[in-house]
């Protein structure tokens, strides 16, 4: 008799009853869904004009190759905590009719290679990083230009084009002058390489800008987007669609007006960023086939964020008639009060040492 192997998440999976599994496969359906906004056509538009140019030649009686290549571009991606840059741009790049299957964890398509920098970091930690996101085993120590240079010759062997690198302020926000400047030429290095210049992309938050204005040669490369905060009413009409679009899937029906009764609370919810607010109305909509209601309202809403924040009542902007006094930063709020400043917040006293055992 052969012993049966039974991987952990069967065993998880087990403990949940029926109704749940089939809730977990309409969360699937409604967590794939993509809803082509205005950011992402932006998006899109950027990533085709930096691809643009790398199928430039110099001279044109030439074929395109080594030596008769343009300059790539680097593309700056910036937003707010929650406003949805990482999971567009990788919408993006799975629609990719080049790079197309690059996030697969079995067999990567190369063409298209993402990391997300690790804090705190240095030039060389970036670098080894960016090395062992090619699938080049690092062993031993080796000094920075070592490292770079690997991966730039990795990038032609691998037929890379698209050269991601997420969350950029974990490394600009530790690393010391020299490793700035460091990043900053190595960014230019890698688009301008005279035998294989690539796309970059640069994502991150808004200090991001910041970082690649200082240094002129990359900003004059440099196709910025900007993931801006949603705006009320403005925003509404989007996020009603996409409701009315999750609802269909989960066979619910959607409460009457919810432009004007659930959407400027939703907006406020999610600190005015896209991908929370897409967030919070994924979790609303599954808080209905909780609790098996046929419609999502404000209730469900409701639910949603007191769960997510922790929040009582009268710091729920669902349930709160002064809902825009309401700061949604906070955790376990049970007040509207906005959040103490870092003068008022209370300093820990330090700690006596404590005297050690003869």
């Amino acid at each position: 008799m052969t012993d049966t192997i039974t991987s952990p998440l069967d065993i998880l999976r087990g403990s949940f009853d029926a109704q749940d599994l089939d809730r977990l496969v309409i969360k699937e359906r409604i967590k794939s869904r993509f809803l082509t906004t205005s950011r992402f056509l932006r998006l899109e538009a950027a990533l085709k004009a930096a691809s643009e140019n790398l199928l430039l030649r110099l001279d044109d009686t030439k074929p395109l190759g080594p030596g008769n290549r343009s300059e790539g571009r680097i593309v700056l991606l910036v937003g707010e905590t929650g406003a949805g840059k990482s999971s567009t741009l990788h919408r993006l790049l799975d629609r990719h009719p080049a790079y197309r299957g690059y996030a697969d964890p079995d067999k990567p398509n190369r063409a298209a290679i993402s990391l997300k920098i690790k804090a705190p970091c240095t030039f060389v930690a970036m670098g080894r990083q960016t090395l062992a996101a090619t699938g080049y085993p690092i062993t031993g120590k080796l000094e920075k230009h070592a490292v770079w240079q690997r991966v730039f010759d990795r990038l032609p062997l691998l037929g890379t084009t698209l050269l991601h690198f997420d969350e950029m302020p974990n490394v600009i926000l530790t690393a010391n002058e020299p490793d700035r400047v460091d990043i900053q030429n190595t960014l230019k290095s890698l688009v301008t390489d005279a035998n294989w210049p690539v796309t970059v992309i640069v994502s991150g938050l808004p200090l991001t800008t910041a970082f690649i204005e200082q240094a002129v040669e990359d900003k004059r490369r440099t196709i910025p987007v900007a993931f801006e905060p949603l705006v009320t009413p403005g925003d509404c009409e989007m996020l009603t669609a996409l409701a009315r679009d999750l609802v269909a899937i989960a066979h619910l029906t959607l409460a009457p007006r919810p432009q004007t009764t659930i959407m400027p609370r939703l907006i406020h919810a999610a600190s005015y960023q896209l991908g929370s607010a897409i967030m919070l109305l994924q979790h609303a909509v599954d808080q209905a086939l909780i609790e098996r209601t046929t419609d999502l309202g404000i209730a469900e809403f409701a639910a949603a964020y007191a769960i997510l924040s922790g929040c009582g009542p009268a710091a729920n902007p669902f349930l709160a008639p002064d809902w825009r006094a309401i700061d949604c930063s906070r955790l376990f709020a049970s007040d509207t009060l906005p959040r103490p400043s870092d003068e008022t917040l209370p300093i820990p006293k330090p700690h006596k040492p404590r005297r050690a055992y003869k």
